[in-house]
């Protein structure tokens, strides 16, 4: 059993109960149903676009060339609804190299990710959209951030990513070919244990 509490906050919940009967002869019948779950009663909704009037979403922006951002908050069944300002955070993924000696004096190599926060802001959402300009300082892989609260007090969330065109250079995910990752399926192991 999982309480909503303890899920992640701001968060829509897909739960589904699959349920099998089986009679002496193993002859069995199934039945499947799912439920949404909402974690808030605010849904939030953003796009990007090259400026306020435009309707065309953007994945792609170019660095430095300011774009803007439109956010919509709606109840679960899609209708607006009234929402304070949001809380806004516009990061970038960065991979860093990292070295390590190990075993017999070889060095291993392996990237790890670091969310860089180039901004914070607010924006209201309106109807039909409320608005942000924004702008990225470097080319790469970005996402956006929103975070509110419904009328109850509940965290609401939405997470969304782009890429920022431009002549930087740009460091990607790498996996290192020679390297294995196990992965053990217990704390111990006893002798005669496989």
């Amino acid at each position: 059993t999982q309480k909503l509490a303890d899920g992640e906050k701001g968060r829509v919940y897909d739960y589904e109960l699959v349920a099998t009967v089986e009679d002496i002869d193993r002859q069995a019948i199934s039945k499947r149903d799912s439920r949404l779950v909402f974690s808030s009663e605010q849904m939030l909704g953003a796009k990007l676009t090259s400026d306020a009037k435009s309707d065309d979403s953007l994945y792609f922006v170019t660095k430095g060339k300011p774009f803007t951002l439109k956010v919509v908050s709606v109840d679960p069944d899609g209708k607006p609804l009234a929402s304070a300002a949001l809380k806004g955070r516009l990061v970038r993924e960065d991979w860093k190299l990292v070295r390590e000696l190990t075993v017999g004096q070889m060095v291993d190599t392996r990237y790890e990710k670091e969310e860089v926060e180039e901004r914070t802001f607010t924006v209201k959402p309106g109807q039909p959209f409320g608005s942000a300009q924004l702008s990225t300082q470097k080319s790469g892989s970005y996402a956006i951030e929103l975070s509110g609260k419904d009328s109850k007090g509940r965290e609401s969330f939405t997470r969304f990513a782009f890429y920022s065109t431009g002549s930087d250079e740009i460091m990607w995910e790498r996996s290192d070919e020679r390297q294995l990752e196990i992965v053990p399926d217990k704390k111990i192991y006893a002798p005669g244990d496989t």
